[in-house]
């Protein structure tokens, strides 16, 4: 399940600084989306890494 990061509120901002504030630490908050990774051919998938490359990011190929 691919993820990516969460929208929060201004409550929940503000919870995530202060535990950042107490650790001394970063957090990173993230959710889920609920997708199902699509069946690729080995020439799609080829096309694919290829555009990972240049891109520098994660590709995911979804229905």
């Amino acid at each position: 399940m691919p993820y990516g990061f969460a929208k929060l509120s201004d409550e929940q901002l503000a919870k995530v600084k202060e535990l950042e504030k107490k650790t001394g630490k970063k957090v990173l908050v993230y959710r889920t989306y609920d997708v199902q990774a699509e069946d690729l051919s080995p020439e799609e998938l080829t096309q694919v890494k290829e555009l990972e490359k240049e891109l520098g990011y994660m590709a995911v190929v979804v229905k």
